[in-house]
């Protein structure tokens, strides 16, 4: 009968510890817990709208602010334009250069067999220098870049970017929906 008595206490006992476990859950259960942690975090958007330089040249001016909302081909950022237009104005004198070269070769040629062959020279570097008026003109009209999509300006200060030079593809700013966000936890 005695191992009887210590199995009825051994499961008395195991009962007991049960039944606080039990008692230790149901109270943790209402205990209150606060739900926050302390750590540094960044606040991204989901899908930003990253807007890069189209073209080498010199930030002349950065029209926007940190935050500001933008519509669709609302201005952004403006080049400096002397360069490019110097280009463009250069481009087009040389195109009207080879066209008066290869008009006068071309009259010459009635008589002049070395003119001839200079009519597909000169033929040749009015396709060269077209394609680099079409270029000149090409960069002038990326001189102002606008807006793709509406949203609110992410941008350091504007300020530091008047003078700066940029390439072709480096990030400018980015047009965020305030909307879609994330939160990174460091």
């Amino acid at each position: 009968s005695r191992p009887l008595l210590n199995r009825m206490k051994r499961a008395a006992f195991r009962n007991k510890v049960l039944l606080a476990c039990l008692l230790l859950f149901a109270i943790s259960l209402f205990h209150r817990v606060p739900l926050r942690v302390v750590a540094p975090c960044e606040v991204l958007p989901l899908d930003p709208l990253v807007v890069t330089a189209p073209l080498d040249g010199v930030v002349a001016e950065a029209v926007v602010t940190p935050g500001e909302f933008v519509e669709q081909d609302d201005l952004l950022f403006v080049y400096d334009k002397r360069v490019a237009l110097e280009e463009l104005e250069v481009a087009r004198m040389q195109v009207e250069i080879i066209k008066s070269s290869l008009n006068r070769a071309r009259m010459q040629a009635f008589g002049d067999p070395n003119a001839r062959a200079e009519i597909v020279l000169l033929e040749h570097r009015l396709e060269q220098e077209d394609a680099r008026l079409d270029l000149a003109e090409y960069n002038v009209s990326k001189l102002e870049v606008r807006a793709e999509g509406a949203g609110q300006t992410v941008i350091d200060d504007p300020h530091e970017w008047r003078g700066r030079p940029v390439q072709v593809g480096e990030r400018v700013l980015m047009i965020v929906d305030p909307e879609k966000t994330k939160v990174r936890v460091w």
